[in-house]
């Protein structure tokens, strides 16, 4: 007797197929020039949300995975939102401010609203995260903001003599500095990916705050990939992916000893087992015939 025959449907055929590409003839051509040893790019495709109010650090808290830090103690972290399940739903960059900035608030907001978050994201998800965001927000006392494109921009550089003093301009009762109003500091996932710049009017930062020339995003995103750092929904799969196999211990997004945030659970038991059975690391392919890729970049 024959065994039955195995049928997918179309939707789980198509989920198998977005792991994998299909293109066999792939030239030398195709693939992406190496990034610059040093260099700058304006991330268009990252956004920015505003959250603000008294109880923003308490709110952010409970459902992020890092413990939520004001100014002095960490000007930008790493962190990540996560689902009941503890898959990851959404990886941040965060920078507390420590006033409410007139740009972000409508009407302007008075200075005893507490401290703010610019909260960094992939642009394509900034929608669903608001979404998620306000969610959660029931009686907090907090206000968000979605900022337009031109408001509020992200930028980053890197380079061998990129090493100046975080905050290279130093920030004023807003927050931002003057005249520029640019907040500059260490990329918080990797040293080597250089330093994370917001430029607000949408002015470019002024030229101290960067080093070599300017490349695209695309560019910037091959020299993330080779240093093993995923982002967004094409690397980090949405509502699928444990921090873990995301690196996301790794790039410092996770504080394993804060108390209960919203996938807690799932998280510290993988911790503590010390059992991931997968996860996202770069790999360069190439013919026996071809120059081998450098190591290091």
């Amino acid at each position: 007797m024959s065994s039955p025959r195995t049928r997918l449907c179309k939707a789980c055929l198509t989920s198998y197929r977005r792991y994998a590409s299909t293109r066999a003839n792939s030239t030398l051509s195709e693939r992406p020039p190496p990034p610059p040893s040093t260099g700058h790019a304006h991330l268009t495709n990252r956004a920015l949300i505003a959250v603000f109010g008294p109880d923003a650090a308490r709110f952010l808290q409970g459902i992020t995975t890092n413990n939520v830090r004001d100014s002095h103690s960490a000007p930008i972290y790493s962190s990540a939102f996560l689902n009941a399940k503890g898959r990851v739903l959404y990886d941040v960059i965060i920078h507390p401010i420590e006033h409410p900035v007139k740009y972000f608030s409508e009407p302007p907001v008075k200075r005893d609203e507490g401290p703010g978050f610019l909260i960094d994201v992939d642009r394509n998800q900034v929608k669903d995260l608001h979404a998620h965001i306000r969610k959660y927000k029931i009686r907090a006392k907090i206000k968000m903001r979605l900022i337009d494109a031109g408001d509020a921009d992200v930028w980053t550089t890197w380079g061998e003599q990129d090493n100046p003093d975080p905050g290279i301009y130093p920030a004023s009762e807003t927050g931002f500095a003057e005249p520029h109003r640019v907040l500059k500091y260490p990329d918080p996932r990797l040293p080597s990916l250089g330093h994370r710049i917001i430029s607000l009017d949408g002015d470019p930062p002024p030229p101290p705050c960067l080093h070599g020339p300017k490349v695209s995003p695309e560019s910037y995103d091959v020299r993330r990939i080779l240093h093993g750092i995923p982002q967004g929904a094409q690397q980090i799969i949405h509502g699928e992916a444990l921090p873990q196999e995301s690196n996301l211990d790794y790039t410092s997004a996770i504080d394993f000893r804060k108390g209960c945030y919203i996938g807690q659970e799932l998280t510290i038991r993988t911790h503590h087992t010390g059992i991931v059975r997968k996860r996202l690391l770069p790999v360069q392919l190439y013919l026996a015939s071809e120059e081998r890729p450098p190591e290091k970049m």
